[in-house]
């Protein structure tokens, strides 16, 4: 009976702390929180963490069981070749345009409507707000938080340093590379190489960076109504607004609904960049720095696979 009456009030304080803990993580909320971020915090309080540890992986009924050994091996399980998945006739179109058409996709034309003046302190302030808190810092080793509590002579040297990759073209060779860690997916068999989600370690500057570039697209992209209105990608809150009225509605009129959701495995490891450009400059009249900007972020990127504290060499893509 002693032991039932310490269990119950152990299981209480448990139950009062967690909810207090839950309270407060709560009240730090604000509308630059990632949904991602609660989320993970959420499926914490359940008691379901990721598996971070990589364990031994098996290939062909062979364990792998050295940290250098399975960052090889990964590495070559997560390089994606976009050439394997198209059909003969779409790499000849391909290899036609890139090697005699090059005029498709050259950053020449000149349309005063795009966003290509240099940057503001307001929108660098901006973006910085809207990073997330706790991020892993790539090669740089710059976090979120260095950048966010610098001072203003500080902050006005780094916008002054964006503005010159900006208008010169210049942009950084380490600003293309990646530290990729693999992470088990939940539930996942943690002896197959599939299980594991890359999750990639980028420069903080680059990031803060591509949040500009990004601001300025989407603000461009809009204001000139160059996406069609059914268009989700990335405008996700407007679509499930209307999912859910459309279901609301049927529900209320005891009809049904049905949703067909299709995802694209890799689908930005298969995309043809060049491609992307055409269609950049050739459908939405993007050019000038910021089609360079793109361009550069798109070229000659390299990746490591960053096992314990074991690298794999660095491979260009």
């Amino acid at each position: 009976m002693n032991y039932e009456r310490l269990k119950g009030n152990a299981q209480h304080v448990i139950k009062s702390t967690a909810r207090e803990y839950w309270q407060d993580y709560c009240s730090t909320l604000d509308k630059s929180t990632k949904l991602g971020t609660v989320w993970r915090m959420a499926k914490k309080m359940n008691g379901i963490n990721s598996e971070h540890k990589i364990r031994n992986i098996s290939v062909n009924g062979n364990n792998i069981d050295t940290n250098e050994e399975r960052q090889k091996y990964l590495q070559k399980h997560f390089q994606t070749s976009s050439n394997q998945n198209y059909t003969n006739n779409f790499q000849s179109r391909k290899q036609d345009i890139e090697l005699n058409h090059k005029d498709l996709y050259a950053n020449n034309s000149d349309n005063p409507k795009n966003p290509n003046e240099p940057f503001d302190l307001h929108e660098l302030r901006r973006a910085l707000r809207e990073v997330k808190k706790q991020s892993a810092p790539g090669a740089d080793k710059i976090s979120y938080e260095m950048l966010q509590k610098l001072p203003k002579c500080a902050t006005k040297a780094v916008l002054k340093f964006y503005n010159q990759i900006w208008i010169n073209d210049d942009f950084p060779v380490g600003w293309r590379h990646s530290i990729v860690l693999p992470v088990l997916k939940p539930g996942k068999d943690p002896k197959n190489a599939a299980s594991y989600r890359p999750v990639s370690l980028t420069p903080t500057l680059c990031k803060i960076m591509e949040k500009l570039v990004n601001n300025r697209l989407a603000y461009f992209v809009e204001k000139n109504n160059l996406l069609n209105n059914i268009e989700c990608g990335f405008r996700t809150i407007d679509h499930i607004i209307r999912l859910q009225d459309t279901i609301n509605k049927y529900n209320n009129n005891n009809g049904y609904i049905v949703g067909v959701f299709i995802d694209f495995q890799s689908a930005f490891d298969m995309m043809w960049h060049t491609g992307l450009l055409i269609k950049l400059k050739k459908h939405l009249g993007i050019i000038g720095n910021v089609f360079n900007f793109i361009k550069n972020f798109l070229t000659d990127r390299s990746i490591q696979i960053k096992v314990g504290s074991a690298f794999s060499q660095k491979n260009t893509h």
